[in-house]
Formats: C-alpha cells, structure tokens, sequence
C-alpha cells in the first residue's frame, strides 16, 4: 500500500504564516511569583517551559500537533491528516494544514468485514504505520532544527530557528482507544483504571519502562511469563496485540519529558476537549433529562420554553446563537451550540427550581448545571485559575455533576418501583454494578473487593460503576501542563477536515479510493501554493456610520407641526406605539438629566431642541445597540449606587440638537446622544452580590447567574392610572395601537407598565450587552416579567 503526504514542516509553516503574529508564542511566560496561575494558553505550561530548556541560544519550539478523524462530503468518504500550529491558543481551521489522507483497503466497501476483529487490526496497523512515517520525517528536524522567514511582531519577516516538539495527539474516543492501543474505552493510559472500581477513585499512575517491558513480554514467545504479561496489560487497560508506534520512537527529543512525570506518553494524550467534557456533559445531561421527563406536556412546555429564551437574541462574542431547537435532541448541533443550550438550560428550568418538576428531581438537576457550567467557563480560558481552583472546580465540580445524576436515577427508579407496585407489575429491573472478575484470567488479579467503594458517589453506580465512558479526571494535570485546555482540542482540526473534504471531492473524483485521495492531495497542495502566492489585499469592513438610525417618525416631536410642549394634548399623548411614554413623562426625565425644574419655564425651553429618536444606536466605537421589539437590548453600566450595579433595558435612542440654546455648563458640543432606558433592581430574593456588585440568583445557580426584576415607581405613572386607580383617559385612548388583541393582554400591559421606571443615560456609560430573560410562570411557558435571569457568562 502506497502512503503519499506532503512534507509537515513545510506545511507546518505554512499553516503558521497565516496566523497573526501577535497571536504566535515563542518564550514561555514566567510563572507568578506567589501562586502559579494556568489556564492562559501554552505558553503558560509546564510543556513550553520544559521544551524550551536546552535550546541554542535565540531558538524556539516548533509545537506540533497531529490529528486525523473520518468526515465525509458529496457521499465520498476519507480520513484526513492534519498537521497543527501549536503554538497559537486559536481553535481555528486556519492553524492546520491538511497533508494526506489515511489510505483505503479493497474491504472496506464489506459491511460485514469492518464488524469484524481483522478489520480493527488492519485499520490500527494502517494508522501506526502512517503516523509512523509521518514522525519519522519530523524527528529528523528535532536535533537538527529547520529555519524558516515569519513575521514577528512588527509585520517584519525575520528568519528563525525552530526545533520540532510534538504537543498533541488528540482524537476522539474510538480513534484514541485503537490509536494508543487501549483495551477499551474506560482504559486510561494516564493511570491504572481498573475494572470494578469506582470511575473517580485515583489510582496509580503507569510507567513508561514498565508498559514497554510488558509490552516486549507479552509478544516475546520465548518469554516464560508472556501470559502474566498479557493478563496485567489487559488490567491495566492495554491491549497487547496492539502497541502504539510512540513507545518505539528511536529520537528522544520529539516528545517532551517533564521532570517529575511518568507518563505512557508524555504530554500528547490527553482527553480532548470539544468530545471529551463539552459534548459528553451535553449527553449526559439531556439523557439524564430525557429519561426523568417523560410526559409528552411537560416536554412539550420545556421545549417551548427553550424556543422563547432562543429568540432573546442571546449572543456569544457579538455573535447572535442559533435558535436551538429541542431540549431532548442533539441532531445538527454543533459542540458550540451544545455548550450554549447547556447554558440557556437554567433560564429553561428557572431559578428556584421547583415551578415545572418535583424538588426531589429539580434541584440536582440545577446543581449539575451550574457546575456543568462553570467547568465550561473555566476550559475556555476566560481567565486563568490556580491548581487549588483547578482542582475544586474539575474534581469537586464532576463529583457534583454525577452525584446529583445519580440521584435523578435513584429517584427515578424509586418512582418506577412505587408506580410498579400500585399497578401490581413487575419491578423495574435494579442496575447491576460491574466486578473485578476476570474468568479468563488464571494468574491471581488481587485482594481488593469487587465492589470497590472508594470515592463513591451515592446511588445506583450508573455512572461510578457502569459502562458509561465517564471521562478520566486527568484536566487538572493537563491545564498544568499545556498550560490550557485549547492545546488539546480538535475544533479546528475538524473544522478543516470539514473544508478540505468539500474544497475537492467533488472536483477530484475516481473510481478507486485511492487514487482519488491521492489526486485530492495534489489539487489541494498546489491551492495552497497558488493561495499564498496571490497576494490579495485585505477586504476592507464596510464603515459604520456612527449616531442614530432606524427613524420612529413622531409628528408631535416634529418641527414643522410639533404641539407645544406646555399643552395637556401634549403631555397626556404618548410618543409612539414602541415608546410607551407620555409627552410629560419624556419632558420631566429631559429636566432630570439637564438638571432643569419641572415647570412650565423649563418645557418652553427644551421647545427650542431638534429631537430626532430611533431604535438602533452606533457609537464611536462602532458597538451597535437596538432597542427593537425583537431586539431589545439589556444593558449593563459603569458604576454602582447603595452596593448594587446598574442594569437596563433599551427603550429608544434620542439626539437632541441646539442644546447649547439651553445655556447649561459642561455642554462640550451643541448634539447630544441618550438612551431612553428603563430600569432594573436586584430581585428581592437575591440577598448576595458579587464582585461587580451584581445580585446573585439564590440557591445552586449562583455559580453564574443573577437574578433581577423591574424597578418600579412609587406611585402608579398618570400616563396609566388616574388618581382611583383605574386605567387613565391616555391609555384607553392609544391601547388599541399596542398590539393588545383583548381586554386580557390589555391587563397584563397595564400591570406591567403602571409602575415602569424610565430614565436617561448617556452611550459612554454602557459598559456591556448582558444576556437575560424573563423566567416562566410555574407549570407553563408563559413569561413571568416579575423575574428576570442573567446568565453572567455564556462561551462557546
């Protein structure tokens, strides 16, 4: 069989002249003086810092990473192998660079030939042999080292001297188990998980001399005790018959040996990141849920919640998420978009938990969500954190996690049991825990119990004793060591398997596998070629223009048949269908902010401004804010008043022009911008503030949530009510234009809005766009506006 590839040094270079140079690290940074932090990128880990020891004086690593996964595109089928820039902390297709693909055997097309034990042999020796090649060209270059031009920092090609340094090996479960050469997907090559045990006990740590003895023994026909060497790499969770190409690498400067760890592998295998904690605590978790809920109501409720919280506009970086669809489905959802339905899932449930499920099924499953998110906030490198909170929030964090799953099993059995017994059926069958037997085994295993409760969790050990792939607790030693959790994540490497496979399937299609794969590598290296050489200029963004757009055409505020400001036809009339503020209120909050009375004297003089309003703002520096129906934005602002921050609403955006006519000081131009707003208080529930002074949701959401409700005036506005404390004169007259369709939604507008407090603040103050919404009413998906939940941190 014929293995064509392109060169992975020149690849890796080219792959890294496409990144920004600011966004390459070529020193390790120096760890804090007091408490080593970790969380930042590579360059803050033990392996950048260890690789860069003993290199010639003005040297750098070259960190590789190496990935190949199955992808598909136009029915044609192939595995391509990505060699990735791993000195940049970006997840991004443009770090890899596509330099073969895995070859094809003539059985493949044999459905019932890939079932069988043959074919997972062949398809292990294919993959050794080729990443066998693959690094044999790049150990050459390990002591040697390779010179190569880059930008540095000022945009100025500089030539450099790289040595190679393997990062990461990263794939997904089953290509990791037949790769590394596991026995099956619970084996760890990291520590010795033993069957039986408890999935979080800590068990002791493999050696790399010891593995390799065990590995020539158990293959060695002369050996007298191949036997016991095959038995205890099969404990140990390795499979003899299958020994990774990394344990017979000649050079010793490829991988990167870390004083003080005995690791299989060193620094290559760790658990990655986008399948192993954000795609399997999103499967966990809504198989959890799918198997507690099961009333078609009830789901039905929680997936119309869900779509109500998707269309709050709910953005990730400036970017607007995609409306999830279900609850209980993952189908064409991204790792991004699972992430995200995890942390829309607490405005799904609410924040205290108990308005749509029993408590007894609630409150673990909002435990298990916040945590579930704040391990999510921390492995995307929103900050950096030190071992201790490394270790609380992943160690403590997952045993949270699954010991409240395991008590919505327990509780669901439970209730099976009692449904069971009132209908006079048959008894749901109890879980049955794994044991340490081993029947084929004839040398002794050990005295330990089968039933090992070390570190147990509670409940039924679906999760601590199951089959249930349960990922390893190894994430604190791998933020340590690659210094964050985005060296180890194949997000990007994916993302190109998925370019790569729709750029030329349908452009180098034949009839062998093969050969087509072979034509596809060469379409592909001379598109690179000719891309780099075609020096395009940069697309210029398309410039904002700064101010208010989006005009509410209001005739009583218009210039050439404005009312005036000082009559009652004025000030009882409301501004517009999506302003719901009288002309009287619009003045006095005018007064307030200019520091003018209430009095008739001060409406004589704003009659004298050019008032322009609308529903969406750019400021200078271009953040655009709306204050549409569908869009409106929730705002958080600089400063803090009585130990609580400021929160608000967009209403509308004013400019107001000839302002200098009203003769006020520290007016420095004669236009001014505000925002109509209305206001938001800590909910009176939300006793507890953070740093920022925001009010935390009480009970487990608190990890990353905040709890708000609408401030509200003392009195009833005379826009709404009279003085008996009935519906105004105003707003019977203008209701109809308020998209109320009866008397009901007339109501609820009514007690909504009759105590709203508006104001004035100015665009400089807005500090962020925050991501809230109104809870639910209990039992339903209608909104319940009294209640508003901030999810303070929402990544993907």
């Amino acid at each position: 069989m014929e293995f064509k590839f392109i060169n992975p040094l020149w690849a890796w270079v080219m792959a890294a002249r496409r990144q920004d140079p600011l966004d390459l690290h070529w020193k390790p940074v120096p760890q804090g003086r007091r408490v080593p932090l970790y969380g930042g990128g590579i360059q803050h880990g033990e392996f950048f810092r260890t690789a860069c020891r003993g290199l010639p004086k003005g040297a750098s690593i070259m960190a590789i990473a190496l990935h190949w996964d199955g992808t598909s595109a136009h029915k044609l089928s192939s595995s391509p192998i990505c060699i990735g820039v791993g000195n940049t902390n970006t997840s991004h297709s443009s770090s890899q660079f596509c330099i073969g693909y895995m070859p094809h055997v003539p059985d493949e097309g044999n459905r019932a030939w890939r079932e069988t034990a043959a074919a997972t042999t062949v398809k292990h020796y294919i993959r050794q042999e080729c990443a066998r090649t693959i690094l044999s060209v790049i150990e050459e270059a390990a002591t040697r080292g390779v010179k190569c031009t880059l930008k540095n920092q000022h945009y100025i090609e500089i030539q450099r001297l790289l040595f190679p340094r393997l990062c990461s090996l990263n794939f997904d479960q089953p290509e990791a188990q037949s790769f590394f050469g596991m026995q099956n997907k619970r084996g760890c090559s990291k520590c010795r998980r033993r069957k039986g045990y408890s999935a979080f006990r800590r068990s002791s740590g493999h050696d790399t001399v010891d593995i390799q003895n065990l590995y020539q023994w158990a293959n060695d026909p002369r050996c007298p005790h191949r036997k016991l060497a095959r038995e205890k790499l099969e404990r140990w969770g390795f499979n003899y018959r299958r020994q990774c190409c990394l344990l017979t690498l000649p050079s010793t400067k490829l991988l990167v040996h870390i004083p003080g760890r005995h690791e299989v592998f060193p620094c290559v295998d760790f658990r990655d990141r986008m399948h192993g904690l954000v795609i399997f605590l999103h499967r966990v978790l809504f198989q959890t849920l799918d198997q507690v809920i099961k009333g078609s109501v009830l789901r039905r409720a929680l997936d119309a919640r869900l779509a109500f919280v998707g269309k709050r506009g709910f953005r990730v970086d400036g970017t607007v998420i995609r409306k999830p669809k279900s609850v209980f489905t993952d189908v064409d959802m991204s790792a991004c978009e699972k992430a995200t339905v995890i942390f829309l899932l607490s405005h799904v449930l609410g924040p205290s938990g108990q308005d749509i499920l029993p408590e007894m099924a609630m409150m673990p499953l909002l435990t298990a969500v916040a945590h579930a998110q704040l391990i999510l906030i921390a492995v995307h490198g929103r900050r950096m954190y030190s071992e201790e909170e490394l270790r609380i929030i992943m160690d403590r964090g997952f045993r949270m996690i699954f010991g409240c799953l395991e008590s919505l099993r327990q509780w669901e059995y439970n209730k099976s049991v009692e449904e069971a017994q009132n209908d006079s059926a048959p008894p749901p069958k109890r879980f049955k825990r794994e044991d340490r037997t081993y029947r084929k085994h004839d040398t002794p295993v050990s005295d330990t119990d089968s039933t090992d409760e070390e570190d147990s969790i509670g409940g039924l050990g679906v999760f601590s004793h199951g089959k249930l792939c349960l990922t390893h607790q190894h994430w604190v030693d791998q933020a340590i060591v690659a210094g964050g959790f985005n060296v180890h994540c194949t997000q990007g490497a994916e993302a190109s398997h998925k370019i790569n496979m729709h750029l030329v399937s349908a452009r180098a299609r034949h009839l062998d596998a093969n050969y087509t794969q072979s034509r596809m590598l060469t379409y592909l290296r001379w598109y690179q070629v000719f891309e780099g050489l075609h020096d395009k200029p940069r697309p210029m963004s398309r410039q904002k223009k700064t101010g208010v757009s989006m005009l509410l055409r209001i005739l009583s505020l218009n210039r050439a048949v404005a009312l005036p400001f000082v009559t009652v036809a004025f000030q009882s009339s409301f501004l517009h269908e999506k302003v719901r503020v009288s002309g009287g209120e619009f003045l006095n909050l005018l007064c307030d902010r200019f520091g003018l009375a209430q009095a008739r004297r001060s409406y004589l003089q704003l009659q004298s401004l050019h008032f322009v309003i609308a529903l969406k703002y750019t400021r200078e520096d271009l953040k655009t804010f709306w204050a549409t129906d569908s869009r409106r934005d929730i705002l958080r602002l600089k400063g803090h008043e009585g130990g609580n921050s400021f929160c608000c609403e967009t209403i509308c955006f004013v400019q107001i022009d000839n302002v200098l006519s009203l003769q006020i000081d520290d007016l420095p131009s004669d236009r001014v911008d505000l925002v109509l707003v209305r206001w938001f208080s800590p909910h009176a529930s939300s006793w507890e503030r953070d740093g920022e002074c925001r009010p935390l949701c009480p009970g487990p959401l608190s990890i990353n949530n905040c709890l708000w409700a609408y401030s509200r005036t003392p009195k009833a506005r005379r826009a709404f009510a009279n003085r008996a404390g009935q519906r105004s004169r105003s707003f019977n007259a203008y209701s109809h234009t308020w998209n109320c369709n009866n008397d009901q939604e007339r109501d609820e507008l009514w007690n909504r809005e009759k105590h709203a407090y508006y104001g004035f603040i100015s665009p400089d103050s807005i500090i962020e766009k925050v991501n809230m919404s109104p809870t639910f009413q209990n039992g339903s998906a209608l909104p319940d506006y009294s209640r508003w939940l901030e999810t303070v941190t929402m990544t993907t």
